[in-house]
């Protein structure tokens, strides 16, 4: 066992992490052995976080010590500060919300010795269309050479770098030249991939280790705004009356249809509780130009692959949202020692867009510990399909197939009505809960490329509501 830090210690520091060497008693070796890791925490909210890596389990005397470069960090999303927005309103905005760097970390974990980069690469492709945005080396010459123990970092100045494709003068120009349809969805994937000769180890350990030599970002472009990644490091509450809000920018005139919130989980039983759910248009002022009350609805309570799942709650009238600057949030309702928490990602900080408010004036929400607060607004002509509070008969796998599965290159979404649905959305999800793949009324689900694995399809018939989510096992072999 190992204690954790004490309540003394930062929480906006990054530790470093450490590694430590377990002799696995003899009286447990054998056929079927398992084990597993266990985690305490004190209860007071999503702070008591573990991050397990590297864990080697061999048959012979084991040291930390292994010839392995590591790509530490995921890509960026192709645009910044948003980390999704709905295409439409990316062509408008033009190259302002392009993002405009790359980063690209590693870290050398051969204790003593440099080890290099042989050969790389950097990828960007839209994976709904093929098109090829960008493609060139990831590390070259003496970048490749990477010293141990300490972060390796290259940035890419991506405005001013020559695309893939010939037909673009840059970059930029090829990002915003994909058909411009309202509501068109399209997946933009960076790849970082390394190769290094050197990083070599007895048989079967070689793959394990060299399966770190390539990260996929993914960049959904869809009907919702979001400043976050999909994963909650932290928690926000608001205070019993207090308001919290972000800043969003519609590049085009719109309609507000739902929001979407990412309920974090805390020792507290907040399912009783209330909050308002408010939009403010064009600037903050003391009362809300759009205002509802709702209850929090844990989406896991339903759906167990939800995976950080975003709890849904549709406007009760579409709100037309101009150009410009609004304003979602909500406010804490009634008394509670442990109010409704809002999950808060740690990996992206949307400087200056998120502010609270008491009784008073709006107020900056000024604090060390960065981020963005996940709230999505959803827009465009297609209804927010709330969250519901019962899993029947939303959720449904009677109403399709899909096949085959296992898949491979290709899945295939077959609609067993007689009368089926001509609006149909699909999403697939990876382990971790990023989306990867997204369609709407294409009933095939493009595979290419994809790292074998256990996936979640959703899908949604949002005529009717239904609701189908099933796994979906990739295997590339």
């Amino acid at each position: 066992s190992l204690a954790g830090l004490s309540t003394g210690e930062p929480d906006n520091s990054d530790r470093p992490f450490l590694g430590y060497v377990v002799p696995v008693d003899p009286t447990y070796v054998f056929n079927g052995f398992q084990f597993r890791f266990y985690n305490r925490s004190d209860e007071t909210g999503a702070l008591d976080n573990w991050h397990l890596d590297y864990v080697r389990l061999d048959n012979i005397a084991t040291d930390l010590n292994l010839a392995d470069i590591a790509l530490v960090a995921p890509p960026l999303p192709v645009i910044a500060p948003y980390t999704s927005m709905p295409y439409r309103h990316l062509v408008a905005a033009g190259p302002a919300e392009v993002q405009k760097e790359l980063v690209v970390k590693v870290w050398n974990h051969a204790s003593g010795q440099d080890l290099r980069v042989n050969s790389s690469s950097l990828k960007i492709a839209e994976l709904n269309t093929g098109t090829s945005l960008f493609n060139t080396n990831l590390l070259d010459g003496p970048e490749g050479d990477i010293s141990p123990g300490i972060p390796i970092e290259k940035r890419f100045d991506m405005p001013t770098t020559a695309p893939f494709s010939a037909s673009y003068p840059d970059y930029e120009t090829a990002l915003l030249s994909l058909p411009n349809l309202a509501e068109e969805t399209y997946v933009f994937r960076t790849n970082y991939t390394i190769v290094i000769n050197e990083e070599s180890d007895r048989a079967g350990i070689a793959e394990t280790v060299q399966s770190n030599n390539l990260s996929n970002g993914f960049t959904v472009m869809d009907n919702y705004f979001a400043y976050d990644d999909g994963s909650s490091e932290l928690a926000i509450e608001a205070f019993p009356n207090q308001s919290v809000v972000q800043e969003y920018e519609a590049f085009e005139p719109d309609v507000l249809k739902g929001v979407s919130f990412r309920l974090a989980r805390n020792s507290g039983n907040v399912a009783n509780q209330e909050f308002e759910i408010q939009i403010y248009i064009d600037s903050l002022d003391l009362s809300p130009d759009y205002s509802f009350t709702v209850q929090p609805i844990y989406v896991e309570n339903f759906f167990r692959d939800s995976l950080q799942g975003f709890s849904t709650y549709e406007l009760p009238d579409s709100l037309d949202i101009p150009a410009g600057k609004f304003y979602v949030g909500w406010k804490q309702l009634g008394t509670c020692n442990i109010c409704v928490p809002v999950g808060y990602d740690r990996n992206n900080n949307p400087e200056g867009r998120i502010f609270f408010r008491n009784n008073g004036n709006w107020f900056p929400l000024n604090t060390p510990i960065t981020g963005a607060v996940m709230i999505r607004p959803l827009v465009g002509s297609q209804r927010a399909v709330p969250t519901s509070t019962s899993p029947e008969p939303l959720v449904s796998n009677d109403w399709l197939k899909i096949y085959p599965n296992p898949a491979h290159g290709t899945a295939f979404i077959q609609l067993l009505d007689d009368n089926p649905s001509t609006s149909i959305n699909w999403q697939l999800f990876d382990s971790q809960g990023r989306a990867v793949r997204s369609g709407r009324q294409n009933l095939e689900v493009n595979l290419q490329d994809l790292p074998s694995g256990l996936y979640l399809l959703r899908v949604l018939d949002q005529q009717s509501g239904r609701l189908s989510q099933q796994k979906l096992l990739v295997n590339i072999n």
